[in-house]
């Protein structure tokens, strides 16, 4: 009985290492193809929050504002880790409901999808498609957003 407790131990120990090890593939910086964005995403408590990174002349670069605020989905598949909350960014139509997707096959690839919540008649109602690609370690530490 004694070496059954221990092998179902260990492989609920193997699973909990799996899951965080899934989890923390979000963490790091991701920029667009163009350059033109650049979000750094670290743990803020249970969820992961972004923050954008601004680029200044000659090469330098800083830390900019909040813009991203997810949490694991519950309803996760087996071949990607999936991610949902809220993504603000002013030059591409403001605030957003947010899915992102890393697809096991392409862990280096974030996928963005988004939607508007304003549902006034004059809000813009552009949808939010973004990919990213990993491009190191996160240099800005993440502040939650509101």
């Amino acid at each position: 009985m004694a070496c059954c407790i221990i092998v179902l131990s260990s492989l609920a120990c193997g699973v909990s290492s799996v899951q965080a090890l899934e989890a923390s593939a979000i963490l790091g910086r991701w920029e667009t193809p163009d350059g033109s964005l650049i979000i750094d995403i670290g743990h803020c408590g249970e969820e992961f929050c972004g923050r954008r990174v601004v680029l200044k002349s000659q090469g330098d670069q800083e830390c900019g504002g909040a813009v991203l605020r997810v949490k694991l989905d519950r309803s996760p598949q087996s071949n990607l880790l999936a991610l949902v909350g809220q993504i603000d960014l002013a030059d591409k139509g403001g605030h957003y409901a947010a899915g992102l997707v890393i697809r096991s096959e392409r862990p280096e690839m974030l996928y963005i999808g988004g939607r508007k919540e304003d549902t006034s008649p004059f809000a813009r109602r552009l949808p939010l498609d973004l990919k990213m690609a990993r491009a190191g370690d996160a240099m800005c530490q993440p502040t939650p957003t509101s």
